[in-house]
């Protein structure tokens, strides 16, 4: 595992679009498809500095967004997910976290560094968005199972990781609408539970 400090220190020099003061030297500064949008904050949320993605991210606002100079999570379930993360961070140096939104997972990992000049402590999150439906797997279950719109977008939502709870509320349905979805995924995909499903997209 690289040192959290130089990842950091990679991924904004190889950010070629990263306001001068986020610059740093790097061997090799063209950026790729891998390279993951760096926040960095301070323990309480407040914003310390970000790449350019990584604000386009907050400007955007619909998985986690800046107020008043502190990052927050645009939803109940993001928030409580990222002050999870955070709170992990502080007591074990990292953490991982997903933030989902229709269409698109964010995968967060989060990791404490050394405090800055005036001794608050820093911690990195490293964002690497993913977009559900151009997952080929997904896209050929959807296919060979046919299921509809409504259907696809709750399993696009348990792939990332949702509880039902969580995809209902992601989709803006009743819970039982969202079960009504699974079971009808269910009994075209010829499965009875989640786990099956999930090994279903996995040979997808």
């Amino acid at each position: 595992m690289q040192e959290p400090r130089a990842m950091y220190s990679r991924t904004i020099a190889a950010n070629e679009e990263a306001p001068v003061f986020l610059r740093r030297p790097a061997p090799n500064p063209r950026p790729t498809a891998q390279t993951p949008e760096v926040i960095v904050i301070e323990a309480s949320g407040k914003l310390v500095e970000a790449t350019v993605g990584g604000h386009k991210l907050l400007a955007e606002g619909s998985v986690l967004r800046c107020s008043f100079g502190r990052v927050a999570g645009a939803t109940q379930i993001v928030a409580g997910r990222l002050d999870a993360a955070i709170a992990s961070t502080i007591a074990h140096s990292r953490a991982s976290a997903t933030f989902e939104k229709p269409h698109q997972r964010l995968d967060a990992e989060f990791f404490a560094i050394q405090p800055g000049g005036d001794g608050a402590p820093r911690i990195i999150i490293l964002l690497k968005p993913v977009r559900i439906g151009q997952v080929p797997r997904l896209r050929a279950v959807r296919s060979a199972f046919g299921l509809t719109q409504a259907e696809f977008r709750l399993l696009e939502a348990l792939y990332a990781g949702c509880s039902i709870p969580e995809a209902a509320h992601l989709l803006g349905v009743a819970r039982s609408t969202a079960r009504t979805h699974l079971q009808r995924v269910f009994d075209k995909t010829g499965v009875r539970r989640q786990a099956d499903l999930m090994r279903v997209v996995a040979c997808g």
